[in-house]
Formats: C-alpha cells, sequence, structure tokens
C-alpha cells in the first residue's frame, strides 16, 4: 500500500506530530505462498534518519508463537528496495 504526503497527507501530518508510524498486516492461512516486502523512500523533508521496523510473528496466538524482528535504516530516495521476504508456506505434517 502507499504510504506518503501525496496519497495521504493528513496521516503524515498527525505522524510527524507523534514521530512514529504503525501499520499492520495480517498473512492468514488464506495468503499462502512467499511474500516479498518491499519499500520506496520518498524522503522526510528533514536531516534525520528514517528507520523501519518490522516486526514478524510466525504462528500467531499459538503455544508455538514466535517472533522476529527486522530494523532497516532508509536512506536511497525513490528507488524501490527488496527488505525482507516471508513465507506462508502450507506444512507437512508426517504421520
Amino acid at each position: 500500500s502507499e504510504h506518503s504526503l501525496a496519497a495521504d497527507a493528513e496521516r503524515i501530518q498527525i505522524e510527524k506530530r507523534s514521530g512514529f508510524s504503525s501499520e499492520e498486516y495480517l498473512i492468514d492461512d488464506t495468503l499462502r505462498g512467499n511474500w516479498l516486502v518491499n519499500a520506496t523512500y520518498l524522503g522526510n523533508k528533514s536531516l534525520t534518519p528514517t528507520y523501519l521496523k518490522a516486526t514478524i510473528y510466525y504462528n500467531y496466538g499459538s503455544a508455538s508463537q514466535r517472533k522476529e524482528t527486522k530494523v532497516f535504516k532508509l536512506g536511497l530516495r525513490n528507488v524501490n528496495q527488496q527488505l525482507f521476504t516471508v513465507s506462508n508456506a502450507v506444512s507437512i505434517v508426517a504421520n
């Protein structure tokens, strides 16, 4: 999804006041496969670096839940960057 001043100026202004932004995506059983997470950094109109933190939960809500956290420093403007992949493959259980 697009997150830019042009697409949603009001949301960007709220985020500038609070100093952060948050977005959540659910990849459940209906969305099987390998997911590629990309970002195109458009800049932030200041010299302060922008960081993107992604927390990936596996088996969310179950006893085997685990999480993985990744942090990216965004600096290349207007370049589509591949950040990471997530696999939501079908589990095969042997009997």
